[in-house]
């Protein structure tokens, strides 16, 4: 596909800077001077993605970014500065008028990964809208879970049944205040849908009104969780059943993409069956589960554990303190040295932050020695650079209590890499789509090269989101020195790591 992109500089240098780093790719680029010529240029094509400078003449960047989101919600916004206003640019990213912030001056690879992410990001934008669009348009449409539960009616079908959305929602299809339809036709809809067929049929709604309204009703999965129903009410110009093929492909084709859902079941990974002794003694598992409490396990590149991760969970101080406490036992039963426990602080709030910092003094106080845990926290910008007291005070008792900060999200925060390396941290943290947009010949060697410098300012780097064999291979060839993630192992219970001892 060929792809439209807009720079929009008030100085020539800039523009031509950034058409040289794109021009190896397959890109139709448009330039534009100032606001002004880039709305104009918005009238005449179709933009899919957008780079401008915050500062210019007249209407700066920003107010660019915003008057685009009207005009062309799809069209991917990139801004550049020189100069960081962090709380506006944070403003401007939360309320969504802008989708990515670059510092100058900026790293080409990663803009280059910032392009090239930002246009996979249009796609789902455009793909959005056009669900909108269809959700919200003429078509009277219910969009219904696995347990045929109204989750969403369209202001068609509303109309339609003289009901208010309020009415419908949390109601079952084939509930008897609804439908007038047999309960045998519950089960005949289920089988096709679930053997991926598209039902087509008659149904008759029997809404508050209690007077029965007719329709034909075409109905199609969307995923494993949700189904689309789609109606021609009688009432309307009626149309033969085959007219609603086009209808449903305008959602069928969206199946696999919406029909794939991660799981997070420990279970899905199972050790080989256990042997039995001559005493029918279990041999090569635990007799006894050591606790129920789990934890992501970090690898180094020969494929050592190195740290224990925690949960995304949100513990009391008691139970903070209990998981660290398990997990030290095990940890000291099956390998030697300091326990690295990483703790991810950037979606927790103070006050549980705070549960699980206290947690940690306490339970190296018990130790009797600051050498038994070697605790690591993942921090945000904000949580770095916010200047409030709450965060200075936590950062003060962070250190006090020798964590090491690593800083998360590198090659999607708002600061270059030169700013990242002159922050206050020991580590960075990779974004996840970039060993994935690195993996490729042409980037590789600068890859490499970036975060060669990491290394050289003495950080160390982890990449938390291995979960395909060639993200893997990537984060080897880049020389990363933590990983996690399902290609490398599931989340484990305690008595779960000694599989992993050497």
């Amino acid at each position: 596909m060929q792809w439209n992109l807009l720079l929009v500089d008030d100085e020539a240098d800039i523009l031509q800077t950034l058409r040289r780093m794109l021009r190896s790719d397959t890109f139709t680029i448009f330039e534009a001077n100032n606001a002004s010529e880039a709305l104009t240029l918005f009238a005449q094509h179709d933009i899919h993605l957008m780079i401008t400078d915050y500062k210019m003449p007249n209407t700066d960047g920003l107010a660019l970014c915003r008057e685009v989101r009207q005009r062309s919600p799809a069209t991917y916004r990139i801004l550049l500065s020189g100069q960081v206003d962090y709380p506006v640019l944070q403003q401007a990213w939360r309320h969504g008028d802008v989708h990515r912030f670059v510092a100058k001056p900026w790293d080409n690879l990663l803009l280059k990964n910032d392009v090239t992410e930002g246009l996979k990001q249009h796609q789902l934008l455009r793909k959005a809208l056009f669900l909108r669009h269809n959700v919200q348009g003429d078509q009277p449409l219910l969009l219904t879970d696995a347990n045929w539960v109204i989750r969403l009616a369209n202001p068609s079908v509303c109309e339609a049944l003289g009901v208010e959305e309020s009415d419908l929602v949390g109601i079952n299809l084939f509930a008897a205040n609804l439908s007038a339809m047999p309960f045998e036709l519950e089960a005949e809809i289920t089988t096709q849908v679930e053997s991926s067929h598209s039902w087509l049929g008659y149904f008759s709604f029997l809404p508050m009104s209690e007077q029965k309204i007719s329709a034909w009703m075409a109905v199609t999965s969307v995923s494993e969780h949700y189904r689309v129903c789609l109606c021609r009410f009688v009432s309307q110009n009626t149309l033969a059943p085959s007219a609603y093929q086009d209808e449903l492909k305008r959602y069928t084709h969206h199946d696999s993409e919406y029909s794939q859902h991660p799981t997070h079941d420990v279970n899905a990974h199972k050790p080989f069956p256990a042997e039995k002794t001559a005493e029918n003694h279990e041999t090569g598992q635990c007799l006894q589960r050591h606790s129920d409490y789990k934890t992501t396990a970090l690898f180094d590149a020969s494929g050592q554990i190195v740290a224990l991760k925690t949960p995304h969970i949100n513990y009391d101080q008691q139970q903070w303190h209990d998981w660290l406490t398990v997990m030290l036992q095990a940890w000291q039963a099956s390998f030697q040295g300091t326990l690295c426990v990483v703790y991810d602080a950037q979606l927790a709030d103070e006050a549980a932050n705070r549960n699980y910092l206290q947690a940690l003094e306490d339970l190296i106080a018990e130790q009797g020695s600051i050498n038994t845990i070697d605790p690591v926290i993942l921090v945000n910008e904000s949580q770095l650079m916010d200047e409030s007291y709450p965060q200075q005070s936590l950062r003060h008792d962070w250190r006090q209590a020798r964590c090491r900060l690593f800083v998360a999200n590198f090659g999607r925060s708002f600061l270059n890499s030169r700013q990242i390396l002159t922050l206050p941290i020991e580590g960075v943290v990779l974004a996840p789509e970039f060993l994935p947009n690195m993996s490729n010949n042409k980037s590789l060697p600068q890859s490499k090269r970036l975060l060669q410098r990491i290394h050289t300012h003495k950080l160390s780097i982890y990449a938390p989101d291995i979960h395909s064999t060639d993200a893997l291979a990537a984060a080897h060839q880049s020389d990363v020195d933590w990983l996690s993630g399902d290609a490398l192992s599931p989340p484990l219970t305690a008595d779960q790591l000694a599989w992993f001892r050497i």
